[in-house]
């Protein structure tokens, strides 16, 4: 590299910022500022490059050899040119900063291969990370508005394009449809296209004609199809809502527009990322004979870790015991369950479990607490009650496509307990006072008939 190139490279920014100066007829101004920084046989070899750039050319952009197709060929400023979607865009930005112009720095920019795959690597890298970073951003999926736009599975013709030939619709929302054509389309007139819709159920009972005006066309390389983008026509304007209804129907059971699709299954993963690390058990509840009776339990990695617990042990308490539980959870949603394990004097385990609120209510607060330090095996558990809406649990079946022959308990599930030990948290209770010797009902024992539940 001769020494000249060196400068150039070195003081790539410099020659940037005099760009304005220049053009502005201030060049010596602006070499003036950088005065201190430069030599004068830098400031000459500056100076000369600064103008090079800016001096106007008619020599043909043609980066076809490493454009990815379709290119365009256009006239830009009266020059022939030869570009693509990418190629454009650094034409459009380079334009700009020379005021306009086609110059040489426009031309060597948009001629630069290097420039032009670092581009295509920064934005498809951009991509690959926007695609796999999952974000929380609520535990409820996003609403789309009037963003949403399906993928049909269905076609539509218009006489405006190859006299009425089939075509695939690649999007449909309320306001717009998209549509996958072979030939470059041209229409007749590009307002009030008529477009011909089967009958679609939910939609339409017969087979319906709405008008769309005319907005783009798009090359999409990986289909090899043009994909026209039609907006809907004011005089069909009354289409909207009932669109818009049936896109809200069937947007759980069809694939959206790609880019939805994509946060969609963000969404997905994003709650499954939330279950896995959640430090709450999960058990869905079924009611019998007007009670609430366990019947599955979710059980992670992280969930048995948080509460210091194994697959097989005994997650809840027994009937007695946990249809108390359930009651209050019912009134109050929410309960702290207080648990410990006893030997009588024949050496006996005994188990003891109440709520705060029994415990609170009988005065036997302080008692439970001494007896279960005295044999060091206090739990306490943090039991939460959610009620899941109808709206929810279809949406639910929707996604994970439940059929209710298959998954019954989880389809006809209305309520969900969440459990999870907060001994450690808590730490070791400490009594300021010694309360007498108490003798406890026998509400508060334990029994061994235990509920079963899956795993």
């Amino acid at each position: 590299m001769s020494t000249e190139q060196e400068i150039i490279n070195k003081h790539r920014s410099v020659i940037r910022a005099l760009i304005p100066y220049h053009q502005q007829g201030r060049l010596m101004e602006g070499l003036n500022k950088f005065s201190s920084r430069l030599t004068p046989k830098s400031r000459q070899i500056i100076k000369d490059e600064v103008i090079r750039l800016t001096s106007q050319t008619t020599a043909p952009a043609d980066n076809s050899e490493f454009a990815r197709f379709p290119v365009k060929r256009f006239s830009h400023f009266g020059v022939e040119m030869t570009l693509d979607k990418v190629g454009t865009e650094i034409l459009n930005r380079e334009t700009a900063r020379y005021m306009e112009q086609y110059t040489v720095g426009v031309f060597e920019s948009l001629t630069n291969s290097d420039h032009y795959q670092g581009l295509v690597k920064r934005q498809l890298r951009e991509k690959i990370i926007n695609a796999f970073t999952v974000q929380t951003q609520s535990f409820r999926d996003i609403c789309f508005n009037d963003d949403l736009s399906i993928t049909p599975n269905f076609s539509i013709t218009s006489p405006a394009y190859q006299n009425g030939r089939s075509v695939v619709v690649v999007s449909l929302s309320a306001g717009q449809i998209t549509i996958a054509c072979t030939r470059l389309p041209k229409f007749t007139t590009p307002t009030d296209i008529p477009v011909h819709f089967p009958t679609i159920p939910g939609l339409s009972f017969s087979a319906a004609v709405i008008h769309y005006n005319f907005v783009g066309v798009d090359f999409n390389a990986s289909s090899q199809r043009y994909h026209t983008t039609l907006s809907l026509a004011e005089k069909d304007k009354y289409w909207y809502p009932q669109i818009a209804k049936y896109l809200n129907r069937v947007m759980l059971r069809m694939p959206l527009d790609r880019e939805l699709e994509i946060e969609r299954a963000m969404q997905a993963l994003d709650r499954d990322r939330i279950v896995q690390n959640s430090p709450w058990i999960p058990i869905l509840l079924q009611r019998k004979n007007e009670q609430l009776v366990p019947g599955t339990a979710l059980l992670t990695q992280s969930n048995l870790a948080a509460s210091s617990t194994t697959p097989r042990a005994q997650l809840l308490p027994g009937k007695t015991a946990l249809h108390a539980i359930m009651a209050e959870l019912e009134k109050n949603t929410e309960a702290f369950v207080l648990r410990m394990t006893i030997v009588s004097s024949n050496q006996t385990p005994v188990k003891l479990c109440a709520t705060l609120k029994q415990l609170e209510q009988q005065g036997l607060l302080a008692p439970f607490i001494q007896l279960a330090n005295e044999h060091q095996s206090l739990e306490i558990w943090h039991y939460r009650l959610t009620h899941v809406a109808d709206d929810s649990r279809a949406t639910a079946q929707a996604l994970h496509d439940l059929s209710t022959k298959s998954s019954g308990d989880v389809v006809a599930m209305q309520d969900m307990l969440f459990i999870r030990r907060i001994t450690d948290a808590i730490g070791p209770l400490q009594l300021l006072n010694q309360p007498e010797k108490t003798r406890f009902p026998r509400l508060l024992i334990d029994d061994d008939n235990l509920i079963r539940y899956a795993l």
